[in-house]
Formats: C-alpha cells, sequence, structure tokens
C-alpha cells in the first residue's frame, strides 16, 4: 500500500504499535463528537458500543459533557464503556425504552445523540432520544435504504449531521491524547493473535463475541493469546 508523506505521521517511541492501531478508530469518535458540537455540561447518549461508540464516548467525556449514556442490545460490552468514560450503560432494544432509560440516566433527554451503529432504525431511534433543539450525529455507515418520520425531528426542530470518518489534525490529536498518557482506549484491545491464527479470529467475529479490537502479531508464533487483559478503571470525571 502506497500512502502520500502528507497523510503520513510518526508514533511517538513511548506509544507501541497497539496503540498506533487505535488511532484509526478514536479519529472516527472524536470528529463524530466535533460535528455534534459536544460543550462542557452537555448530556451525551451513545447509541452502539462498538470501537466507534466507544470512542465517541471517550472524546465526549474529555470534551466536558457531563454525563454520557451508552447503549446497546446487551451487556456485554459495559465495562468497556465505562472504562471509555461512560456514567451509564443501556440495554434497550426499542426507541421507546431507550428513550426513557436515557432520560433517567441523563437526567433530562440528550443535548447530542451520536449513532454509531450503521443500520436500519437507528435514525428515528436518535431522533427519538434528543431533545427539543439538540442535535444527531450520524457516525454508523448504513449501506441500505433507510426511513425515519421527519415530523419527529421537525417537532423537535433538532439538527440531523453526518460525521464523515477524521483529518490528519484529528489524528494527531489522537496522537497525542495517547502519548499523554490516556490509557483508557488500552481497553478496546480484547484480544492479540498471531498471523496464523488471524483467520480463525475473523471468523469467531462473525458471531455475536465479547471481543471488540482484536490486534494480529505478524511476526508471533501460533496460538498467540492475550485475551485476559485487565480492563482499565473507570475513566476519572474531567
Amino acid at each position: 500500500m502506497k500512502v502520500g508523506a502528507g497523510s503520513c505521521l510518526p508514533l511517538p517511541a513511548a506509544l507501541s504499535l497497539d496503540d498506533g492501531a487505535l488511532v484509526e478508530p478514536l479519529a472516527v469518535g472524536l470528529h463524530g463528537v466535533k460535528r455534534g458540537g459536544v460543550q462542557p455540561g452537555d448530556r451525551v447518549l451513545v447509541i452502539g458500543a462498538g470501537p466507534i461508540g466507544l470512542a465517541a464516548a471517550y472524546w465526549a467525556r474529555l470534551a466536558g459533557a457531563s454525563r454520557v449514556a451508552v447503549s446497546a442490545p446487551s451487556t456485554r460490552r459495559q465495562p468497556l464503556a465505562e472504562a471509555m468514560g461512560a456514567t451509564a450503560f443501556i440495554a434497550a432494544s426499542d426507541d421507546a425504552a431507550l428513550a426513557a432509560a436515557s432520560e433517567e440516566a441523563l437526567g433530562g433527554a440528550a443535548d447530542v445523540v451520536l449513532e454509531c451503529v450503521g443500520q436500519t432504525g437507528m435514525i428515528q431511534r436518535a431522533l427519538a432520544c434528543v431533545r427539543t433543539g439538540g442535535r444527531v450525529v450520524v457516525l454508523g455507515v448504513c449501506l441500505q435504504p433507510d426511513t425515519f418520520l421527519p415530523l419527529t425531528g421537525l417537532a423537535k426542530e433538532a439538527d440531523l449531521r453526518f460525521s464523515v470518518v477524521y483529518d490528519v489534525a484529528e489524528f494527531q490529536a489522537c496522537i497525542d491524547a495517547l502519548d499523554a498518557g490516556h490509557v483508557s482506549p488500552r481497553a478496546m484491545i480484547t484480544d492479540t493473535v498471531s498471523l496464523a491464527d488471524a483467520p480463525a479470529a475473523f471468523e469467531a467475529l462473525r458471531s455475536r463475541t465479547h471481543q471488540c479490537k482484536v490486534m494480529v502479531t505478524p511476526w508471533a508464533g501460533p496460538s498467540l493469546n492475550r485475551s485476559d487483559r485487565a480492563i482499565p478503571e473507570p475513566m476519572p470525571t474531567p
């Protein structure tokens, strides 16, 4: 793969290659938080607890959000979400239940909703949860036609925004955060496998799993397994 020099950034000596692999999803989350204009004191709901949702929760807290709730269909990712800065975790599978639970968890309807799933129906769910005059940012990549009820957003005068990837400055900001000692994002690394074991690891990801980010170490021998990583303590309040 050829990459232009202007798109390359040096990885500080204090950071590992694993850290370097976290920069991309962290930058996606950072860009979404910036698109949402998250301000100190905001109440933020993140829909989705994958790497992008976790990264969005992390940056929302660093931006000064007073409360950040992360939602997912199950509680498998709750420890990771808390380690990344979430103040609440909600396991809800329908719009009404999530809207009610998030309002209770956040102390009011969300000022900003970050949709990080990318499935049909998620924009409607986000609009159902945002406050009047609030902002919905779509980070999830949905590859199918989707519909939502415009009246839901119209009645709230909600802003609907879309966020696509990142820029070089945001990549640098993520590198700088890791280099400054922010270790919370390392919680996303749930396993490390050898190149020989990579096909089996990818196949396992087709099913629901506890894994979040699986690192491939090409120079390691087969049967390497570091899935017993300790999850860092929950992120302190900014």
